[in-house]
């Protein structure tokens, strides 16, 4: 009995073109360590920050919350700010790119998953096999968020009950200690700094209330990011969930006899693997009718000699110019 071997789907590799283009998560650490080490540089050399303040500093343009609280720059600051700002919204730019890139292969993977479902469906008599739920992701991200929230809250509220801060933000005549609330200190109970939380996480950063102390201001650059990117995350799953739901009654009003008709244009009443192909296109919502006949149009403008099959030489001649 023969069998057949399943061919590997082909994926080109780039091995020609620009560095950025061949590499491009090292680019972006690079360009992402070439931009923090600038900034950093400056805040605690040109401006005389203190390195805690210059990375909370970081910290804040990075996930753009800017709070505004701990810098009050020169003129020649203002100038170089402004710079570095744009100059990071191409660096981020570029990185967002990538990620819409790798968003855009978590579809195709979607639909491979897809395809493996149904395949692994016909292996149980078309019975659906268990799957672990598809909610899962999102509990996750909600579990993930919900921890970093509160674990920024019990700090802030304990450590940070009451503190004078340091440096330009400082209380004049606040003694820390005891005495920290009745001369003045900034206070945060457990309302406030689940209030900070989700206005820092959500990127809002209204900056009435925010980390005052030195190592609130540590703690809080490294969660800073972590919130923001878990925030992110969550937004995401949530996304994808809602998008899986759309798409599943997008796919079921598809899988109907007008379009099995429609695919079927010779009127047989059964589909050929070219013709299921388009149909399976055209199910999971990756084509369209119109797209499918402008195809169609294509290939018989392209086909000059009608003999209903097409070269490389001819292909390349009109697409790959």
């Amino acid at each position: 009995m023969e069998t057949t071997e399943m061919k590997q789907p082909f994926i080109p590799v780039i091995s020609v073109g620009p560095f950025y283009v061949r590499f491009p998560r090292l680019t972006n650490l690079l360009l992402l360590l070439g931009f923090l080490t600038t900034g950093f540089a400056f805040f605690v050399l040109q401006e005389g920050a203190q390195p805690e303040t210059a990375v909370y500093m970081l910290a804040q343009i990075i996930t753009t919350i800017g709070y505004g609280d701990a810098v009050h720059p020169s003129y020649n600051a203002q100038t170089f700010l402004t710079v570095y700002v744009l100059l990071g919204a191409l660096i981020f730019t570029n990185v967002a790119t990538d990620v819409f890139d790798a968003a855009i292969r978590r579809t195709e993977i979607r639909l491979d998953t897809t395809l493996a479902a149904l395949r692994e469906r016909l292996r149980f008599d078309g019975k659906k096999p268990k799957y672990p739920s598809k909610y899962l992701p999102l509990l996750s991200s909600v579990i993930i968020l919900g921890l970093v929230i509160f674990i920024w809250v019990m700090f802030f509220a304990h450590y940070e009950s009451c503190t004078c801060s340091y440096g330009s933000t400082r209380v004049a005549n606040c003694i820390d200690g005891p005495q920290c609330k009745v001369t003045g200190g900034y206070q945060t109970d457990i309302h406030s700094a689940l209030y900070m939380a989700v206005i820092t996480f959500s990127t809002v950063g209204f900056g009435d209330i925010a980390p005052k102390s030195k190592l609130g201001r540590c703690v809080g650059s490294f969660f800073m990011i972590f919130g923001v990117a878990s925030f992110g995350h969550l937004v995401s799953e949530l996304f994808h969930l809602i998008d899986d739901n759309k798409n599943y009654h997008r796919k079921k009003s598809r899988c109907t006899r007008e379009v099995f008709n429609l695919i079927d244009e010779n009127e047989t009443g059964w589909i050929s693997r070219p013709e299921f192909l388009r149909y399976m296109l055209l199910r999971q919502g990756k084509v369209n009718v119109d797209a499918l006949r402008q195809i169609d149009q294509l290939f018989d403008e392209i086909d000059a000699n009608r003999n209903g099959r097409l070269s490389f030489e001819e292909i390349e001649g009109v697409m790959l110019d």
